[in-house]
């Protein structure tokens, strides 16, 4: 059998020790690690790179971009699956804007993205009153359609108000797009139809008309009388106008 000299049993204490100290060491820093708590926010931007996936015509498959960057503007963003390192889905919060997303949750997740890798362009439409650039009537319209794709926005009633479009549809291009909607105030004219013991000839005739624009109405004609004005024309004043056009008996209709 052969001997171990002294040297050789110094050699071996020290790589024992030195095992030893090693292994201590690593115990104590994976004690510490997962003593950590993780952070209550964690946000990853388009820099970080993680699995996405995309949408075409024959399901989902994988993809990650080779530049670590989002799919970019143009492109809708659907929806967000995370799960933890044990496969469990968590309820994380996922956006995507302006080719940025932005993940909120408290625990180490992994996600996939969904996005509809068909481009869509931006369609909106501001709502002005009197002039485009002056004062907003409504709220504007923000949509995003594919080229080719039709779209059919009705527009947002005012009240006293007229807009130069009931509603803005057409083909989208492949660019984005912009139109603009203008609304007119409108006044009421009311024109009443009486005799002249002031029972009613015929219903009021009531129109809607712009400021300073033009009306020219007929007066119902009724056998036997004569209206105080056949024509009620002028130019409409910035308020309700409200006239009245009173019937008498024709005096040359001779009596029974």
């Amino acid at each position: 059998m052969k001997k171990i000299n002294s040297h050789q049993n110094y050699i071996m204490v020290i790589l024992i020790m030195l095992l030893l100290i090693t292994t201590f060491v690593g115990i104590k820093y994976l004690m510490q690690d997962s003593s950590k708590s993780l952070p209550k926010t964690n946000e990853i931007n388009n820099q970080k790179k993680f699995a996405i996936m995309v949408q075409n015509e024959d399901g989902y498959e994988e993809y990650v971009s080779e530049d670590n960057t989002w799919p970019g503007e143009g492109y809708d963003f659907k929806e967000a699956k995370c799960v933890d390192n044990k496969g469990s889905e968590v309820n994380s919060t996922v956006t995507y804007n302006d080719g940025k997303v932005t993940l909120k949750t408290n625990k180490t997740v992994f996600c996939t993205l969904y996005f509809d890798m068909e481009k869509t362009y931006s369609l909106t439409i501001h709502y002005w009153l009197e002039s485009i650039g002056g004062v907003v009537a409504a709220q504007d319209y923000n949509g995003h359609f594919k080229a080719g794709e039709y779209y059919e926005i009705s527009t947002p009633n005012i009240d006293n108000c007229i807009p130069n479009k009931q509603e803005v549809s057409g083909v989208m291009p492949e660019s984005n797009l912009t139109i603009d909607v203008i609304y007119t105030r409108y006044y009421t004219l009311t024109i009443n139809y009486v005799y002249q013991d002031g029972n009613i000839v015929a219903p009021p005739h009531i129109q809607n008309l712009a400021g300073d624009e033009e009306y020219n109405v007929v007066s119902p004609v009724i056998d036997n009388y004569i209206s105080s004005k056949p024509v009620v024309s002028g130019i409409m004043p910035r308020r309700d106008l409200y006239i009245t056009v009173v019937y008498v008996l024709d005096v040359e209709v001779p009596m029974p």
